[in-house]
């Protein structure tokens, strides 16, 4: 049996038939494939141990286990009936796929001999009396074509017809309107931006209005809050700070009323580092109703949670669990 470097390897048939098989079974399986795949050959049952790598009992009693159930006995030989069928398929699609190759091939090297046959009956140009003028001709000729027609664009006339012209495209891009100081300070105040208007006035005056790459800005605009956003970068603390203060004034944002209690609680309860952050990924969805405050649970693991390691913040602030699955369309109460 002729065998190829490569076959395919069905993992989910694989898997369907062995799922009930342990570590050590899989291994032993896994190694009869390799010796099939490789030779060609079924296993023989003298070599059956040396094959599965199999030195102590318990791996003998794999291999045993997977022949038993995954090959048949003929005479000193185990065979899979699978794998050689596979092989044989695989074989076949491979022969076919060499002899349709080697049929192409014979064609394409027919065509191309009658080709040339054809062409060195009825030559394309008048032979010259110097040889080296035969051969330099051709190829600057069609290296002049090639480099004319790369530049060559169609345009339409007004009667619909289309002729060549060697003009390139142009590409128009925006021009920039260079602002004042005082329109970048009014788009600033407009925007909230905090940074410093002036730096960015004289640092663009300076360098012609071009970005760091040299090409022209387009948008000053989006320039200036880019200006903003890294600000942040090289400023010192004391800035960063005073710029936060500032953007705090400008849009001041109202805590929760279910902030305040996962604030109040962490304070109370003493909460550090990790344990802040378990408790508001824990306690995230809150609701605050007239009969008192409920968390909700969209797993049963996290009813678990709650109760082992959250039930004295849950008694202490009489916070009831309720019982929100995806799958579950009614509420329900778990933990008072």
């Amino acid at each position: 049996m002729k065998i190829l470097p490569f076959y395919p390897f069905y993992w989910a048939d694989y898997s369907s038939e062995t799922f009930n098989l342990t570590q050590g079974q899989h291994g032993a399986y896994i190694l009869f494939l390799r010796h099939i795949y490789t030779t060609g050959k079924p296993v023989p049952d003298k070599q059956k141990f040396r094959i599965a790598q199999a030195l102590l009992e318990a791996e003998k009693e794999n291999a045993e286990f997977v022949l038993e159930n995954f090959f048949v006995r003929d005479g000193d030989d185990w065979r899979n009936l699978l794998a050689e069928k596979l092989i044989n398929y695989q074989n076949e699609l491979h022969k076919k796929k060499v002899e349709g190759g080697r049929k192409g091939g014979n064609i394409r090297v027919e065509n191309l001999l009658n080709s040339n046959k054809d062409t060195s009956s009825t030559p394309s140009r008048i032979p010259s009396d110097n040889p080296s003028s035969q051969l330099q001709a051709k190829p600057k000729d069609s290296f002049k074509d090639a480099s004319s027609n790369q530049n060559q664009n169609h345009i339409i006339k007004k009667d619909n017809t289309s002729v060549l012209s060697k003009e390139k495209p142009t590409i128009k891009l925006k021009k920039l309107e260079i602002p004042t100081l005082e329109e970048v300070k009014t788009y600033a105040s407009e925007a909230k931006l905090l940074c410093n208007c002036d730096h960015f006035f004289d640092h663009f005056t300076a360098n012609g209005w071009k970005q760091s790459n040299k090409n022209p800005i387009i948008d000053w605009k989006a320039a200036l809050r880019n200006w903003d956003r890294n600000e942040s970068k090289f400023a010192s603390p004391d800035e960063i700070k005073t710029k936060q203060e500032a953007v705090n004034a400008i849009t001041p944002r109202e805590e929760s009323e279910i902030g305040k209690i996962h604030k109040k609680i962490i304070e109370e309860q003493g909460m550090k580092g990790y344990e802040v952050d378990s408790f508001k990924k824990r306690f995230s969805i809150m609701e605050k109703r007239e009969d008192g405050l409920y968390v909700i649970a969209k797993h049963p693991i996290e009813i678990e949670v709650f109760r082992n390691n959250y039930r004295k913040i849950l008694n202490q602030y009489s916070i009831k669990v309720e019982a929100r699955y995806e799958d579950v369309g009614s509420r329900k109460s778990l933990i008072n």
